[in-house]
């Protein structure tokens, strides 16, 4: 096996595993989830079936199938390892229902979405579903957060409130005057969330603000500053981006963009096993590396550097990634890192 190892600054990263998965024959992945002893399963959501390998990445197993009866799938759209019950669950938007896996392939049970309303779903902490109930505040910086239980049912509300204003960023706060221009590859106005043990922590795309939710006191408990590079907006670039909203959105966004002259500081965040806060910035432009910076739940910096993709799973202080490649392979790589 090809031992690679980088240094970034205070974090060392060392590739373990590099595959093709097109050998599985995954037509549609739709995200993956590790266990706690390192099986992966993949969601392929055209296929409707979870693909088990083992942590060499060997196949071992292909469970469900497309339909409508116990174990089956109609459009699968994520799925995740939950530590506290030893389980992957799986949501299936079509089916309207979460689906329970244990780590050897057997279906252990299912349970109905939330019950009427539009739902953005966020995360599952502790026997719970986390999602947040008003989708259009997910697009404009004021989150409705609600917690459910596994029967559909509403828990609590955890939050409602307008997260903070995002602060304007001048070409002239920007070294060099922000000279270089970049080319852009996405916009994503929404709200990036990370879910910890008793907490939530929140960005909005045009904020280099990490607020830090509780979610037993139904308050903003830290909120602190993520030093992430920004870069400047074309307007070419900024009516590229304007065409690829779907219908519904892109009148509203159009009119917000083309007032902003850089592209958003934080990309994705992500929360790890030991409740470690990640947040990536944008590509300056394409093949070029995420800058990352690794926090602690009260903002305390850890480490950070460059990293050649946004990683789909954190997890036992591996980083798990799956990208095409030019050849039209998708490779699912890990690496290992210390802090």
């Amino acid at each position: 096996m090809l031992i690679i190892t980088v240094f970034l600054f205070a974090m060392e990263f060392t590739q373990s595993l590099k595959i093709d998965i097109t050998q599985f024959e995954v037509y549609q992945q739709e995200g993956f989830a590790v266990s706690d002893d390192g099986i992966i399963v993949i969601c392929d959501s055209e296929a409707c079936n979870l693909i088990y390998l083992d942590p060499e990445g060997k196949l071992i197993r292909r469970v469900a199938g497309k339909g409508q009866g116990p174990g089956e799938f109609q459009r699968p759209g994520w799925i995740e390892w939950l530590e506290g019950e030893q389980i992957f669950r799986v949501g299936d938007y079509a089916n309207r229902r979460f689906s329970s896996w244990t780590d050897k392939g057997k279906l252990v049970k299912e349970n109905p979405f939330p019950k009427g309303g539009a739902f953005f779903y966020i995360g599952m902490p502790k026997h719970q579903i986390l999602f947040s109930r008003d989708p259009a505040g997910h697009f404009e910086g004021r989150p409705r957060l609600v917690v459910y239980n596994f029967e559909g049912e509403e828990i609590k509300e955890i939050w409602d409130h307008p997260l903070d204003k995002p602060k304007e960023v001048t070409a002239a706060e920007l070294p060099n005057n922000g000279g270089s221009v970049a080319r852009l590859l996405r916009w994503d106005p929404r709200l990036s969330f990370g879910v910890g043990d008793g907490f939530i922590a929140v960005t909005w795309g045009e904020s280099s603000t990490i607020q830090v939710i509780d979610f037993q006191g139904k308050q903003l408990e830290k909120s602190f500053q993520v030093e992430l590079p920004q870069f400047p907006l074309t307007k070419e670039q900024i009516q590229d981006q304007v065409l690829e909203f779907d219908e519904s959105y892109r009148t509203l966004l159009a009119q917000n963009i083309v007032l902003r002259e850089f592209w958003p500081a934080t990309s994705f965040l992500s929360v790890d096993q030991s409740n470690r806060i990640w947040a990536f910035s944008f590509q300056k432009k394409d093949g070029d590396p995420y800058t990352f910076r690794v926090f602690d739940r009260q903002g305390k910096h850890l480490g950070g550097g460059k990293i050649h993709e946004i990683p789909t799973v954190i997890h036992n202080d591996k980083l798990y990634f799956i990208h095409e490649n030019k050849d039209e392979e998708i490779n699912l790589e890990v690496w290992n890192y210390k802090l």
